[in-house]
């Protein structure tokens, strides 16, 4: 069976119950039904505003007279007005159908008599429309013409006659079968105005028939407004004397609606413990909102039809009650949606699509308060207030005096964040985006670690994923944090191009993959006890293809100012125990020159010289000894910037302390060595002419500033 709900009505079955409590409602109708007199007819409505479960009803109503141990069961004839044509048509196509309602199998004689009048009865509303030779009818047209001539007068008069004559064998019939008809009206108020008065005139023309009983099932509301563009000038009146018993449906209590919300809810796929305050964050959007724009059973069902497509490729990486919120708004509030998804910072004051902001985003989320109150407007009157209480407690933004910890909100999947709003409004993870629940698994699970971290590289979302582990990392165990960080540390020296941009995509401003990474292992070095810290760093500055991650944190460690919260090792003598292992390993890199080969050696080199330049100094003739190695030497510690006007400049200034990259005067004799090479174009000469100028160069063309 499918999971998706079609917008069938229930049937009072174990297998589709009845959840509202109306089963007593419905069995208390049906019993005054059987109970009627049948010398005349019955009609009564079932009144309820669109989606508030009138055939559900008239379901029950049903499965109740099936259940009655009666001596003759009530025939119930189903006319559907959406199926019988035109509005001409409408008289004779319902005695077209109650015909064919009682003349079956099991009735007896009386009801082929009944069915027999019904039908001939109705072929008088086919000659009333004066088109002869349409068949069926051609006979008896060509009959009365020929009696009467083409006088329409006398023709008139002659079919008045006959139609009284045959409503009485029709009246005669129906007493004779002596069995309560029921006839069913549905889904009046889905019909165009026109036609639903041509329905209630319907009615008011063939209800007095003896033995039957009509159930006419609408919003009110919409019949009354049809009415009265029919020009009837007081439809209230004009209903209450055609319909002999008007019943409202019993009001939906909000436990009730709650419970079968709850229900729908609890029936979605069951998904893992990503957000562990999940269920207290439905809680909060139900009384924030929820629970007021959705006020109906089929809204509830709509909904549900919309998550359980959209969820399954935001799971584990959107908030399951946020996605459940914001569904709701675009089933009840579709205009607010569509402006969300148009203008994404008009609401979080970041273009998702860009995923950053050259304003401040409370000046663009207000500057957009406006166009928000247009959208809003166009939601209906009754629950707008509603839909401006969900959105502020979806966006926290909106609320100038609010404010939200985005720590909690990146470890909970709200979508108030750009990245997670994203993936909610897309149905799914964009190519750029990564999974929530892949950087839970890499930390908790050793095992699949490598095969996880070989599908982030091949699709070049290392940055990202850095950003991911930190988000997750806040509550998840760490399966063998040494095999994690000799992983990660292995990634950062790779000469991967794509793992080294400058500015993680996920909006940390200025902040490089690297040094992301460096928090990350921080953070989770905290929840180890210092010793299990101690042997994890020491093992670490002794790996050769970590050296990048490695330098980063001896930095880091050597920082003396940092309080004893930011520390991860509070004995100096520990430190400067690493220090001494870190330097010994970055040795074995310098005399194989393989160094040179490493994608971060500027930074390498730059924290060498600031922890011990000797070390460098010592070994520059390794380093130069060749022009392949001088190359490289000198585009590594080429001092880099950005410039408004012109892009990219190297600028070996004062503050470049060539003399302990190995002497100032040597590298530039060999700088001239190297600019005497025809072969030596492009970035190089640019970089080799700087350190000769020691002015600022451009790389995109060579020029200086003077």
């Amino acid at each position: 069976m499918s999971e998706f709900h079609t917008d069938g009505a229930i049937l009072g079955t174990d297998e589709s119950p009845d959840k509202l409590n109306r089963t007593v409602f419905a069995e208390y109708i049906a019993d005054v039904m059987l109970t009627l007199p049948k010398d005349s007819g019955f009609v009564l409505s079932l009144e309820a505003p669109w989606g508030h479960g009138k055939t559900s009803v008239l379901n029950l109503i049903q499965k109740r007279f099936k259940e009655k141990e009666v001596k003759n069961q009530p025939i119930v004839c189903k006319f559907n007005p959406w199926m019988m044509g035109s509005a001409e048509t409408l008289v004779q196509n319902l005695l077209v159908q109650l015909a064919a309602s009682i003349e079956l199998p099991d009735h007896v004689e009386d009801g082929k008599k009944a069915a027999k009048a019904l039908l001939t009865y109705s072929e008088m509303f086919s000659v009333l429309k004066f088109v002869p030779g349409t068949e069926p009818w051609a006979t008896l047209i060509k009959g009365v013409f020929e009696a009467v001539g083409k006088s329409t007068e006398k023709i008139a008069d002659l079919k008045k006659l006959d139609i009284e004559k045959r409503r009485d064998e029709v009246v005669e019939a129906l007493r004779d079968l002596d069995q309560q008809i029921v006839i069913i009206v549905d889904d009046i108020d889905r019909l165009p105005p026109k036609e639903v008065f041509e329905i209630v005139r319907l009615v008011k023309a063939v209800a007095d028939f003896p033995c039957v009983v009509y159930i006419l099932c609408y919003d009110p509301s919409y019949v009354e407004a049809s009415l009265k563009s029919a020009q009837i000038e007081e439809p209230g009146l004009y209903l209450d004397k055609i319909v002999q018993m008007k019943l409202s449906l019993p009001v939906i209590s909000g436990d009730d609606l709650e419970a079968l919300f709850e229900q729908e809810y609890d029936a979605l796929p069951r998904e893992e413990n990503v957000f562990p305050n999940m269920a207290e964050r439905l809680n909060k959007l139900w009384y924030r909102g929820l629970r007021e724009i959705l006020e109906t059973p089929r809204d509830i069902k709509r909904l549900f039809n919309r998550v359980r497509f959209v969820e399954p490729g935001c799971r584990g990486n959107v908030n399951r009650a946020d996605l459940l919120a914001l569904q709701a708004i675009a089933l009840k509030a579709n205009k607010v949606y569509q402006h969300l998804c148009k203008k994404t910072e008009a609401y979080i004051g970041v273009d998702i699509h860009r995923q950053f902001a050259l304003n401040d985003p409370k000046a663009i989320i207000s500057q957009n308060e406006t166009e928000r109150g247009k959208a809003l407007a166009e939601a209906p009157v009754h629950y707008q207030d509603a839909v401006q209480k969900l959105l502020q407690e979806l966006f926290p933004q909106l609320d100038n005096a609010g404010s939200f910890h985005h720590g909690y909100a990146a470890t909970q999947g709200l979508i108030r964040l750009p990245d997670r709003l994203k993936i909610a409004l897309s149905g799914g993870l964009p190519s750029q985006e990564v999974s929530y629940t892949d950087a839970i698994e890499f930390l908790s699970s050793n095992s699949h670690r490598s095969e996880l971290l070989e599908n982030i590289l091949e699709k070049n979302l290392f940055p990202r994923f850095i950003h991911q582990l930190r988000i997750a990392a806040d509550r998840t165990r760490v399966d063998n944090l040494e095999s994690l960080i000799a992983q990660v540390g292995k990634v950062l020296d790779s000469p991967n191009d794509s793992i080294r941009q400058p500015k993680d995509s996920m909006g940390i401003f200025g902040i490089t993959v690297t040094d992301s990474a460096k928090y990350l292992i921080i953070e989770l070095l905290k929840k180890e006890d210092e010793p299990q810290r101690l042997s994890i760093l020491q093992n670490l500055f002794e790996n050769p293809k970590a050296l990048t991650l490695s330098t980063s944190l001896v930095y880091d460690l050597c920082k003396r100012e940092r309080t004893s919260e930011e520390q991860i090792l509070t004995d100096s003598s520990q430190i400067d125990q690493l220090k001494v292992t870190w330097l010994e390993t970055l040795k074995s890199i310098i005399q194989s020159a393989e160094i040179l080969n490493l994608a971060e050696s500027r930074e390498i080199f730059l924290v060498l010289t600031l922890l011990n330049p000797d070390v460098l100094i010592r070994s520059i003739d390794t380093l130069i000894d060749s022009d392949e190695k001088f190359d490289k030497y000198i585009m590594a510690i080429a001092p880099r910037g950005i410039s408004s006007n012109k892009g990219a400049f190297v600028h070996f200034g004062k503050g470049s302390s060539l003399e302990n990259y190995g002497g100032e005067q040597r590298l530039k004799r060999r700088a001239e060595e190297r600019l005497k090479d025809s072969l030596v174009q492009g970035e190089l000469r640019f970089i080799l002419s700087a350190l000769l100028s020691r002015r600022q160069t451009y790389l995109s063309d060579g020029s200086e500033d003077i």
